[in-house]
């Protein structure tokens, strides 16, 4: 190396435990400090010509580093360490971390320091004061690593000193360290406290068996940071030494769990659950461990179609919604020679298997059960699951040759400095439009180097979206999302598109297998002036009160429900979300188990959730209590025409108005499993790229919309299964626009909410979402005529043609092409910005007791035509509010203005503001602009209401035929009757009925060979009057 070469950042750097910035001259060692190891002359002297100095940076991207080994019979506390270097050109930083390891291409960081030269091209004597304090073991090696951002434009150089001395390294760029053989070495000196202290114990099974060769680590337990390891002996006991102060200690072993220290009722699941040890001069004793067996994973990687072994190539294994408290247990594994791998000391659960052989010219795949057929993604993989520590072999992976790449750079929005060291993530884009909620497509991870650039290779064909995390730091970085491709004219552009704030309104980039995207560059939202990105935290519970640690908390955009960030929850129950814009934002949380999912604050539903405002700071206390009585609906999606499974369709479960209560996304076999829900009835869509949306209904056919859609009810702890769906393929049919305002001119909205419904019957057949520059796509769907609607915040609502209501909607006929709604130079929607909304609270009949989860639709007063029901939904106190309501006024005694207000729940019967049966009776309201109408108040009565029926068709001289009725407030002294054309079939018996209790009947039923052919409505008398459902049942020759 040369003093002008080039040096890359350590990736490991930003992995921190610590970081202290100390700039200038020091003083040698003061108190009782010990110098444990030197390469300065006499009075710290070191060589100080600009040419006598190893370069840091340049043109090579060189980092450079030194070597030290404690000698046996004394333990010691780090202190400080201090080198000798000098700033040449560009960026006035410099980085320093501190390793221990046998091999420092392998070592672990310790702590890291960042430095700041105080005059150009003098050399300097730095300090670096350890914050960390690790300690300092016999027999150990320890480097110091210096390396610079912003290369190639940063030199500096480490000053040289003694002639001849050993343990001097160095690396060009990320590649691997070497150790140096010339004569002259960097200038340092490192000194530390001796230590007298420590923690013995032993190391057990869970049963009691002494466990040698275990590896226990110490941890600062104020701060985290790791301190000092040691192994167990043939009995299997340790004795770690420790300076004064308190600690967390862990212990690991190959094939079993990592588990930390931990008495009294803690769990030692990870560092949260751990018991604190305080260390003084003294020896403490029965810091014992046991540690359970894990589970084991293993398998092999081949090339597809063949027995040719992948080698060497990464094996990624994670949970996708929990933590997986793995530790020194590795999660990435690299295959043998044979392509095998394994994993161990795996923990109950799910987990998923992701391969990356990009190295070797192959696609990132996942395991999905069919090893030639792998999953692209972490949606549509198939997890392995662990129970009570089993093995699970033949996971294998088989990759296919190829696979495209994403190249770009990411700069904060106020500085436009690249942000360097970022781990990031490119996600599959979900289909155009799969409404809310859509799929976790993770793909991979990489990092930004030093420029800000970052590459991802292996991804099959498909498009595309790069997360760019936020930076939780002061003046730090918020979350974003690529905006498309950014290039120009005969390369990238100089201008970099603006981050999408949410994925959903990110424009998606193209991938195609054996070529290079470039140009995929965005700004990312910086802070400045001391400010932060905003944090959310809470913790997530069960409802006694107990930590529920495989739990992740998802932050959502308020509109659609589409996740921003997630984490994982800590093993006491405790999360934090950081690097979130300062906006409002829904929380949810959903665990492994089941354990019922929830919305903050308790709500079951989307559309009842309350908003978490983080706009002037920091939200603390956002907490989850969740009952242990989830139900699941599980069930297959197939093509119509082959029979084939379906693989990364989209399933969602949707409950009385439409509500959003979970999704899945089908994998390799086409199965789903909803989990999470609350007791109740639901209707389950399907959405798949290729095929047109349906909904589930027991015939198994599919309905066009959600009036055709069966409804699947769950009680508490149940699980239903075999909703299965056939998709039918799409045949090219499909609607697109854009959404624009012109309150500052055209101007595009981002993130609205576009609903497609059938022209019929208004029933709900697909969602969309705006993207960044206003437009929308709902491809896939079958021919028919479709009204639009747009439901944006801050704008009225509006229907497709500039309509006020469903009714007055124009219609757009589908058939086989792309419709677009768009004409030169005006777009489908231009949405006004004055608007208001109605709020109040819906109560049972006694008018005090709220009524959660009723629905709220709203009418425009002068023809009566449905105008919105977006948003209202009732929380656990009652309370509504539907926003986006263009002004109207009210005149009184008529209804040339204003709106009326309808409230409905299942179970009771629909009434009109205030108190009205009818529309005639109802009472018009007013809506201003920018103000809230409040104290729409409703107290519903209790009513009965037909569900669904077990069996919707039977052929004559089907006799003791058991129809299961479901409902809500159903009586025991219930009658039925099956009707055509409004007339009593007499040839269907009924032999009894039987009260379940008031959510269900059993009716048993005899079909006589003189039964009409064709649907026959159910019709049920009760004491509170007669309900129908239409068409429950028909009758076959």
């Amino acid at each position: 190396m040369s003093a002008v070469d080039e040096g890359t950042i350590l990736r490991r750097f930003f992995a921190l435990v610590a970081v202290a910035v100390i700039v200038g001259l020091s003083a040698p060692p003061a108190r009782a400090d010990v110098v444990l190891a030197s390469d300065f002359g006499p009075g710290d002297t070191f060589q100080t010509s600009t040419g006598t100095a190893w370069a840091i940076g340049g043109s090579q991207s060189a980092s450079a580093a030194v070597a030290f080994t404690i000698p046996p019979g004394q333990t010691y506390q780090l202190t400080q360490f201090r080198f000798a270097a000098n700033w040449f050109a560009g960026a006035n930083t410099l980085s320093v971390g501190f390793f221990v390891g046998s091999d420092l291409n392998t070592a672990t960081l310790v702590e890291s320091f960042t430095f700041s030269a105080s005059a150009f091209q003098t050399p300097q004597l730095f300090t670096a004061v350890s914050v960390v304090r690790p300690l300092l073991l016999p027999g150990n090696t320890y480097f110091i690593a210096l390396s610079v951002p912003g290369a190639p434009a940063t030199q500096w150089g480490w000053q040289w000193n003694i002639v001849g001395a050993a343990g001097y390294f160095a690396r060009f760029g990320s590649g691997a360290w070497f150790a140096e053989t010339a004569a002259t070495t960097p200038a340092f000196d490192v000194s530390g406290v001796p230590v007298t202290g420590s923690a013995v114990g032993q190391v057990t099974t869970s049963t009691g068996t002494a466990l040698q060769g275990a590896v226990v680590d110490a941890f600062n337990a104020a701060t985290g940071a790791f301190v000092a390891t040691t192994t167990t002996n043939v009995s299997g006991n340790y004795s770690i030494p420790l300076a004064p102060g308190t600690y967390k200690i862990k212990a690991h072993l190959n094939g079993f769990l990592d588990v930390f220290y931990a008495i009294g009722g803690l769990s030692g699941i990870d560092f949260t659950t751990a018991t604190p040890v305080t260390v003084s001069n003294t020896i403490v004793t029965n810091v014992n461990i046991a540690l359970p067996s894990g589970g084991t994973i293993s398998g092999f990687v081949h090339a597809r179609g063949t027995s040719t072994p992948l080698v060497g190539v990464p094996v990624i294994i994670f949970r996708s919604a929990a933590n997986s408290f793995l530790f020194r247990n590795p999660s990435v594994v690299t295959t043998g020679s044979d392509g095998s791998f394994v994993f161990h000391g795996l923990r109950d659960g799910d987990w998923i298997v992701r391969v990356e052989p990009q190295n070797l010219g192959y696609a990132i795949s996942y395991y999905s059960g069919n090893a030639d057929n792998p999953a692209t993604d972490g949606s549509t993989a198939t997890p392995v699951r662990i129970v009570g520590a089993n093995t699970v072999s033949n996971v294998n992976i088989n990759p296919a040759p190829g696979g495209g790449a994403i190249r770009g750079r990411i700069l904060r929005s106020d500085t436009l400095a690249p942000v360097s060291n970022l781990a990031i993530q490119v996600h599959l884009s979900d289909a155009p439009r799969t409404g809310i909620l859509p799929r976790d497509s993770f793909v991979a991870g990489t990092s930004t180097d030093g420029n800000g650039q970052y590459v991802f290779t292996g991804l099959v064909t498909g498009e595309y979206i790069v997360q760019a995390p936020g930076i939780q730091v002061v003046n730090g970085t918020a979350v974003a999302y690529s905006n498309g491709v950014a290039s120009g004219s005969g390369g990238c552009s100089p201008i970099f598109p603006t981050g999408a704030p949410q994925p959903q309104t990110a424009l998606p980039v193209p991938v195609t297998d054996g070529f290079l995207t470039d140009c995929v560059n965005f700004t990312v939202p910086g802070f400045s002036g001391g400010a932060s990105p905003r944090t959310i935290s809470g913790t997530v519970r069960d409802d006694a009160g107990n930590p529920m640690p495989f739990a992740g908390v998802s932050v959502e955009d308020v509109v659609t429900g589409y996740g921003v960030a997630f984490v994982v929850v800590r093993g006491d129950g405790s999360y934090t979300v950081g690097g979130l814009g300062p906006r409002q934002y829904h929380v949810r949380t959903s665990t492994t188990g089941t354990s019922e999912r929830r919305w903050f604050d308790d709500e079951l539903a989307l559309a009842a959730a309350d908003v978490v405002d983080v706009t002037l700071g920091n939200r603390i206390g956002v907490d989850f209590a969740l009952p242990a009585t989830a139900n699941t609906i599980s069930g297959k999606i197939t093509s119509a025409d082959t029979g084939k499974p379906v693989m990364g369709a989209t399933v969602r479960a949707r409950g009385f108005f439409n509500n959003f209560y979970g999704s899945d996304v089908t994998q390799q076999d086409g199965t789903f499993l909803l989990g999470g829900l609350p007791a109740g009835s639901y209707r389950i869509d399907v959405e798949a790229p290729g095929f047109v949306p349906r909904s589930y209904t027991t015939s198994g056919a599919g309905g066009f919309s959600s009036a055709d859609a069966s409804l699947v009810t769950v009680q508490n702890g149940t699980a239903a299964a075999n909703i299965d769906v056939n998709m039918v393929p799409a045949t090219g049919g499909g609607i697109r626009g854009t959404v624009t305002t012109q309150q500052d001119g055209p101007t595009p909205v981002p993130d609205a909410l576009v609903q497609i419904r059938d022209a019929a019957n208004g029933s709900i057949v697909a969602f969309a979402r705006t993207r960044s520059d206003g437009s929308f796509i709902v491809p896939d769907l079958g021919p028919g005529q479709y009204t639009l609607s747009v439901f944006a915040l801050g704008f009225a609502t509006q229907w497709f043609n500039g309509k006020p209501t469903r009714e007055a909607a124009d219609t757009i006929t589908v058939t086989t092409g792309m419709v677009s709604l768009d004409q030169p130079g005006v777009s489908a929607f231009s949405l006004s910005s004055s608007q208001g909304s109605i709020s109040g609270f819906v109560f049972k009949a006694d008018g005090q007791t709220p009524l959660e989860g009723a629905g709220i639709r709203i009418f425009d007063a002068a023809t009566g035509g449905f105008v919105s029901g977006v948003g209202g939904l009732t929380n656990k106190n009652g309370f509504y509010r539907i926003a986006s309501l263009a002004p109207s006024t009210a005149a009184p005694g008529t209804f040339l203005g204003g709106y009326l207000a309808q409230a409905s729940a299942p179970g009771y019967a629909s009434q009109y503001f205030n108190r009205a049966t009818t529309t005639a009776t109802a009472t018009a309201l007013t809506v201003m602009n920018g103000i809230d109408t409040p104290n729409t108040n409703f107290a519903l009565t209790q009513a009965p209401e037909l569900d669904s029926i077990s069996v919707t068709s039977a052929g004559r001289g089907a006799s003791g035929l058991s129809l299961v009725i479901t409902g809500v407030n159903l009586a025991a002294s219930a009658s039925f009757s099956f009707l055509v054309n409004g007339v009593n079939d007499p040839c269907i018996g009924i032999s009894g009925v039987t009260f379940v209790n008031s959510t269900q009947l059993i009716v048993t039923v005899a079909v006589n060979a003189c039964a009409q052919l064709g649907p026959h409505d159910v019709m049920i008398t009760e004491p509170s009057g007669t309900f129908t459902l239409p068409g429950a049942l028909t009758v076959t020759s």
